[in-house]
């Protein structure tokens, strides 16, 4: 999957608090703005309901499955191009 990815992952006690919603949008505006990427991937274990909705919030779709060296099961390709980033802020 051609991209640049973004990615979290914090400690449970921080769990529910917007945080990783917050630091993976500051990461794709940094990604689009600073970086001038044309694309952002985020891989999501289907059975992460949390990360997915992340995933979701900062504008992400479900672009499809890959499979990863060492992890049995596909993980979920979640994607969002500048063009939908952008379109969020206006």
């Amino acid at each position: 999957w051609p991209g640049f990815e973004v990615g979290w992952t914090l400690a449970r006690e921080h769990w529910g608090k917007g945080l990783a919603t917050e630091a993976a949008a500051a990461c794709l505006e940094h990604a689009f703005d600073a970086m001038r990427r044309t694309r952002v991937i985020s891989l999501v274990a289907p059975a992460n309901v949390a990360s997915r909705r992340v995933a979701e919030r900062i504008g992400e779709r479900l672009d499809g499955s890959a499979r990863v060296p060492g992890i049995d099961e596909p993980i979920d390709v979640w994607a969002i191009t500048a063009e939908q980033w952008a379109e969020r802020g206006s």
